[in-house]
């Protein structure tokens, strides 16, 4: 009875009332309602793509909301870092101090973009994954042009960007993440009714599952 009340609710919810539906369960039991509701569905582990990068302009209501202070780039770069250093935490790899030049890459694959700390950017297409992996491969071949002060530091920054480009390989196409190191093939601002269906995983918990929730979640955030 417990199942039938809740998909009645829902239901009734969705119907009534302007409500984004959310749907996060791993045995298809919801299948038929997200059915009837036209609902996007998107398998947890699947290969829809989804680019943890994508950054997409503040609505005008929103923008009129903030604080002058308030940095909606520096949210989303803290959001891809952290995507990202889920990533090696996943694996078991350490970081370290080649943090400072994943958060390199990431910036100058954002400024490649036309995207800077300016709102009216933020309409800009996203980089990827992919293009930090560019930024990296331009790294190795020319460091002195992102170097500050010493040629230590062209050094390290080659050493750097081989090390983080073999270990990004993973997003490259025909690779694990594949589906996460491309553009999205959809918007969660376009969807009133979001299927997050689990149930390939069986309730295993691995690193792609953990890292499309993830994602997932913070989209889910970025709506509400």
């Amino acid at each position: 009875g417990k199942s039938f009340g809740s998909k009645q609710n829902f239901i009734r919810s969705i119907e009534q009332r302007d409500r984004v539906g959310i749907i996060l369960e791993p045995l298809t039991n919801w299948a038929g309602i997200s059915e009837a509701l036209d609902a996007k569905r998107i398998t947890v582990g699947g290969t829809l793509g989804l680019n943890p990068l994508e950054l997409r302009q503040t609505p005008d209501h929103v923008q009129q909301a903030m604080g002058e202070d308030s940095s909606p780039f520096n949210e989303k770069l803290d959001d891809a870092m952290s995507f990202l250093t889920n990533f090696f935490a996943l694996r078991g790899i350490p970081l370290d101090d080649r943090r400072t030049t994943l958060e390199l890459g990431l910036r100058e694959a954002y400024k490649r973009n036309g995207i800077t700390e300016d709102i009216s950017t933020h309409s800009n297409p996203s980089p990827t994954i992919r293009g930090i992996m560019d930024v990296f491969e331009e790294l190795i071949d020319a460091p002195e042009k992102h170097s500050v002060r010493t040629d230590e530091e062209s050094a390290k920054l080659q050493s750097d960007a081989t090390w983080l480009l073999d270990q990004l390989r993973p997003f490259d196409e025909g690779g694990r993440f594949s589906n996460l190191g491309k553009t999205s093939e959809f918007s969660i601002r376009d969807e009133d009714v979001i299927y997050l269906d689990l149930a390939q995983q069986e309730g295993s918990v691995d690193s792609s599952t953990s890292l499309t929730m993830q994602l997932l979640i913070s989209l889910v955030y970025e709506r509400a």
